[in-house]
């Protein structure tokens, strides 16, 4: 029997997780809380994360500046809508569903990828998503600017 060749996803190195749009503080306290547990292969990826962990701190201090008080004078005229469900199980079909109603919104992939940064700098990201690699999870595509995944064609 023949050894099974590893396969590697084919995205470049410096492509964008789906974890680098935490801020420097939330990746500290991810490895604290694992000791700092890092595979020594995993250390140049760990490196780029904390390049982008510091680059989302300063664009999440910026946002702060731009937005705080319209954030903080913003009130919610209903009670929330959450949907919660393991993976695979049709919540993203459901939310696809519930924001093509005018009476609810729903996040995009971007605003729930990097929260701390969508309201300042997601005009800038929806300009360049051409530059991002489309991340293909199990025969879907997730991109930056849709409500979730989308079908792979």
């Amino acid at each position: 029997m023949a050894a099974q060749s590893v396969r590697h996803n084919s995205y470049p190195f410096y492509a964008f997780r789906l974890w680098n749009g935490m801020t420097a503080a939330a990746l500290l306290r991810l490895f604290a809380r694992h000791r700092f547990a890092v595979s020594p292969s995993r250390l140049p990826y760990v490196l780029l994360g904390f390049v982008y962990a510091i680059n989302m701190s300063v664009l999440k201090a910026i946002q702060t500046v731009i937005f705080a008080r319209r954030i903080r004078a913003s009130t919610l005229e209903r009670p929330p809508v959450f949907i919660i469900g393991h993976w695979r199980t049709g919540t993203t079909h459901l939310h696809e569903l519930l924001t093509l109603d005018d009476r609810f919104v729903g996040p995009t992939t971007l605003e729930c990828l990097a929260p701390a940064q969508c309201l300042a700098f997601g005009w800038l990201i929806r300009l360049l998503a051409f530059l991002l690699p489309a991340i293909v999870l199990v025969s879907l595509t997730l991109r930056p600017t849709g409500p979730a995944e989308a079908p792979q064609i």
